[in-house]
């Protein structure tokens, strides 16, 4: 893991133009492709009693999502590319693949988001938003597995700033919030999450809401 940080450190300091990644590009998409695969939850990963296995994942999958953040920063549109493929390859396909792949092209989602420029989000044609339209006209909210129902709200939140420029989604979002799939969900861990994340997305997107509704 040490080399593959060394090595994209190392392309951000020597490679100052597109030209230059460019020759990169293909061993930059290989090397997404093997971190996506390696960040898939094992099939007996126990969410509900996580022990030294669990949490050995979970900090082996923070690894990943480090680089994959360093590799977004390095070459932003190819990320976006990448995750794009992902999610709507998983997304056409969402009743028989497997929860472990939902979830991690969520994951990929969500990662993407911390270096995301604002520009891309308010480009309303933009990659990103195909991204965000894709997920919520999918049924990804009501999966019957709680890693995928909780990564959806958690990008709700993380990318409110799209339902700020683009507000007619907002009632698809807040209808996920309120209903079976959010505060009404048979699962206790999702509704109490879903709890604290309806406040923060509400006080997020409140000065739009009110003047959309």
């Amino acid at each position: 893991m040490a080399f593959l940080h060394a090595y994209v450190g190392r392309l951000r300091k020597l490679l100052p133009s597109r030209e230059q990644l460019a020759a990169h590009a293909d061993h930059l998409q290989q090397l997404l492709l093997v971190m996506a695969r390696k960040s898939v939850h094992p099939e007996d990963y126990c969410f509900d009693a996580e022990d030294e296995a669990e949490e050995a994942f979970n900090s082996y999958r923070r690894e990943m999502a480090t680089l994959f953040k360093g590799i977004s920063r390095l070459h932003a549109s190819l990320a976006q590319l990448f995750v794009r493929s992902m999610l709507s390859s998983t997304l056409d396909s969402l009743a028989s693949v497997p929860w472990g792949h939902v979830e991690v092209s969520l994951w990929l989602l969500y990662q993407l988001g911390e270096g995301l420029p604002e520009a891309a989000i308010r480009d309303k044609g933009g990659v990103f938003s195909t991204m965000m339209t894709s997920l919520l006209a999918s049924p990804a909210s009501a999966h019957h597995h709680q890693a995928v129902q909780l990564l959806y709200f958690e990008i709700l939140v993380r990318y409110y700033r799209f339902f700020l420029v683009q507000p007619e989604y907002l009632h698809t979002a807040l209808s996920s919030f309120l209903d079976g799939r959010g505060l009404r969900n048979p699962n206790p861990v999702v509704r109490q999450r879903v709890c604290y994340l309806i406040l923060r997305f509400v006080k997020l997107t409140l000065k739009v809401a009110t003047s959309h509704f």
